[in-house]
């Protein structure tokens, strides 16, 4: 992925959740007891698929040209690393296949942030109930990795550039299908790290971003 389509992707997140990074902590204690209630899940949904299995229904199996490895030694230019803010409008299209109903597994966090200056809280949206996903499979890699997820050097940036697509933005909503104005980790009393199974509708945005907005959300533990 170039460094245009980093920046765009980026633009398409930043409009795709709202708010900022805030406490959440003045909030009505029972409103957050009222949706926490109607949110988490007792049991697992069955069928879950994982981040990137969901993004292949918009856009099929991956190239082999889009697998994007590179090896240990290579030291990308730093200029290529940087994550540019731009004022890029997400373009108007139809997807090829429409919103669907899914269930999905990913990890909360699990790879280094792939826009420390503009999403400082990340994996959270704090003040809105947004959380950033991640492949199961991808965040097993990272926590394999001799480097932890607060190493900036050049090829722990390459490999998170790499593995973008392996991110999934979490809107959980209300029943009128509106992102709640809540912190997603004081809502649902979350952790980092967490495994979780969300339930809802996918859709790829722009032809980059998976966006699950979900109506229900179970813990594994």
């Amino acid at each position: 992925m170039s460094i245009h389509c980093r920046i765009a992707t980026f633009s398409l997140v930043s409009m795709l959740t709202f708010g900022c990074a805030d406490s959440g902590t003045n909030v009505d204690p029972a409103l957050v007891a009222h949706h926490r209630s109607r949110l988490l899940l007792a049991d697992e949904p069955t069928g879950a698929q994982a981040v990137l299995d969901v993004r292949e229904i918009f856009t099929g199996p991956p190239e082999e040209d889009d697998l994007h490895t590179h090896p240990p030694e290579e030291n990308p230019a730093e200029g290529e690393l940087e994550f540019t803010e731009a004022d890029v409008t997400a373009p108007t299209m139809t997807e090829p296949v429409g919103p669907q109903e899914v269930v999905m597994v990913g990890k909360i966090g699990g790879m280094p942030n792939p826009w420390p200056e503009k999403e400082p809280a990340f994996p959270w949206k704090q003040k809105v109930a947004t959380v950033f996903l991640v492949d199961p499979a991808t965040a097993e890699e990272f926590g394999d990795s001799e480097h932890d997820e607060a190493c900036d050097c050049p090829f722990c940036a390459r490999k998170v550039k790499d593995n973008i697509d392996s991110l999934a933005v979490v809107n959980f909503i209300d029943p009128n299908g509106d992102v709640l104005d809540i912190g997603a980790q004081p809502l649902l009393n979350l952790e980092e790290q967490a495994t979780v199974v969300v339930r809802g509708q996918a859709r790829l945005v722009g032809g980059k971003i998976l966006v699950i907005d979900a109506d229900g959300m179970y813990v594994r533990q």
